[in-house]
Parts: C-alpha cells; sequence; structure tokens
C-alpha cells in the first residue's frame, strides 16, 4: 500500500470513528433528557400546583408566562451556569473547584424542596451512571458525595457526567433545559387536563426562549451565578405547607 492509500485509508477510519463517537454522544443525549431515566423528575410540579391551586394559571398562555419566567430567571442564570461551570471543572480534572460549584449552586436555593430535590436527582443520576458505565472520575465524584465532601447537585452530576460521555456544555445545558421543560409541561398537562397540541406548541414556542438563555449565560463564571423567582419561590413555599398534594414540589 503506498503512502498515499495509507493515509486515506487513516482519513476515512478516523471520519467512520468520528462518526461513531457522535452518534454515542447523541444517543447518550437522548438518554439523559427522557422521561424514562429513574431519577424522580415526573413526581415534581416544581411549583406550578400551588399556581393552579390559587388560580394564578389557569390557561395556555399563563402557563407560558410561568415557563418563560422559570428560564429566563432560573434555569438560563443559574442551573445552566451551574452545569457549565461543573463542565468546565471536569475537564480540567479539578474536584476541589467541582466541590465549590456544588456549594455555591446550594447556596441561591431558597425553597427547601427545590434543595432536597437537586440532591436527590443527582444522587439518583450519579448512582445510576456509576452503575452502568465504569469511569475514575465518576467513582471518585460518588466517594465525594458519600463523604460529604459535596452534596451533589443534579446540575453539577450533570455537567460531569455529561462530559464523560463527550457531549459539549451546550448539550448539557440544552439536556437539562429541555427535561426541565417536559416534566413541568408534564405535571402540567395532568393538573389542567391540557391536550397533547397545547403542551407541543408550547414546547416549540419555549425551545427559542430556552437558546437566548444559553447565549445569555454561556460565558458566565459560577461567582455569577444567580436566581430571582421571587413569585416562584413564594409558590413553592406554599406547596410545602400544602394539605393535598399531587406532586413532591
Amino acid at each position: 500500500m503506498t503512502t498515499e492509500n495509507a493515509q486515506s485509508s487513516q482519513m476515512k477510519f478516523d471520519n467512520v470513528a468520528s462518526s461513531n463517537d457522535q452518534v454515542k454522544a447523541f444517543l447518550s443525549a437522548l438518554q439523559l433528557s427522557d422521561s424514562f431515566l429513574p431519577i424522580g423528575s415526573f413526581t415534581r410540579s416544581y411549583g406550578l400546583e400551588s399556581f393552579i391551586q390559587e388560580d394564578v394559571v389557569t390557561d395556555v398562555t399563563e402557563l407560558a408566562e410561568v415557563l418563560t419566567s422559570y428560564i429566563t430567571h432560573q434555569v438560563g442564570p443559574c442551573d445552566m451556569v451551574a452545569i457549565h461551570s461543573a463542565y468546565n471543572a471536569a475537564e480540567n480534572q479539578d474536584f476541589d473547584r467541582l466541590a465549590e460549584v456544588d456549594q455555591y449552586f446550594y447556596s441561591v436555593q431558597l425553597n427547601r424542596e427545590f434543595r432536597e430535590n437537586s440532591i436527590d436527582s443527582g444522587k439518583k443520576l450519579l448512582d445510576l451512571i456509576v452503575e452502568t458505565t465504569n469511569t475514575e472520575n465518576l467513582d471518585r465524584l460518588q466517594d465525594m458525595v458519600k463523604n460529604d465532601i459535596m452534596m451533589g447537585n443534579y446540575p453539577i452530576v450533570l455537567g460531569i457526567v455529561t462530559y464523560e460521555m463527550g457531549l459539549s456544555p451546550r448539550d448539557a445545558c440544552l439536556i437539562h433545559s429541555h427535561s426541565f421543560l417536559t416534566g413541568l409541561l408534564g405535571a402540567a398537562q395532568r393538573l389542567m387536563q391540557l391536550s397533547h397540541t397545547d403542551i407541543q406548541a408550547l414546547i416549540h414556542d419555549i425551545k427559542k426562549i430556552i437558546k437566548e438563555s444559553w447565549e445569555m449565560n454561556k460565558h458566565k463564571q459560577i461567582e455569577d451565578i444567580q436566581s430571582f423567582v421571587p413569585f416562584v419561590d413564594i409558590m413553592s413555599m406554599e406547596h410545602e405547607n400544602a394539605d393535598l398534594r399531587l406532586f413532591r414540589s
């Protein structure tokens, strides 16, 4: 085989390998964003239950306003920043920074239910991925959580998991945003008896908000993290003390 033919064969092999990696990463993204993932997100309403019980949200238009507020003021400047920062720490093998990101995220969660759910989902995701894959970094992260060196909030775990799966920081943030959106809309469909067409129309409309939130927050560091959704916080606090609840949060 000539040198030219050998180089051509190697290029074809590299392209196939790269394509296979992309396919694997894409399938991993689908896995992580699927409601079938057993981390308990389908049992949560993210405070929406209180909005509906108090007649604050009575139709699709009002629901869209709440969703936009969530994405713009919580998911974007808080969750996405935490995910991206955790991803960067994982990429640099900086576990001290990872623990710092975890603490920063926890400190801006005002609601007890949100804090507890974040840690619960994070631990479930971590345990699941450790059990089904073989990566030294995730084993180390699990040890840190078990030894109370860090709490293991869901966005932080998702950041390192997506890094290990070959996804990008943008992929990680979009996965989380989509999962949050579909989880909340799943609760809305059961609480408000919305049609499947209504749900799909909302998903289509909110995609633009998610993209804008990523663009606005993709360059921020964990020190810039913020969450300002006071009405959501109030509704969620009311949910904590409600006598009758369909969802955990």
